[in-house]
C-alpha cells in the first residue's frame, strides 16, 4: 500500500526525467507531449501500485 508521499516521489522523479529530456529536444510541442506523458506515468503507477 503506498502512500501519497510515494506519489509525490514518483511525480517529482517523472518531472526531472522530464525535464532533462526536454533539454535535449528543441520541439516545444514535443516538449509539451513528453511532459504530459511523465506526469501521466506518474499517475499511472501511484493508482497501479496503491490497489
Amino acid at each position: 500500500m503506498f502512500s501519497n508521499i510515494s506519489f509525490y516521489i514518483y511525480l517529482l522523479i517523472a518531472i526531472i526525467v522530464g525535464a532533462f529530456l526536454l533539454k535535449k529536444i528543441t520541439s516545444c510541442l514535443l516538449k509539451i507531449v513528453l511532459f504530459l506523458v511523465f506526469v501521466a506515468l506518474a499517475v499511472w503507477l501511484y493508482y497501479a501500485f496503491s490497489a
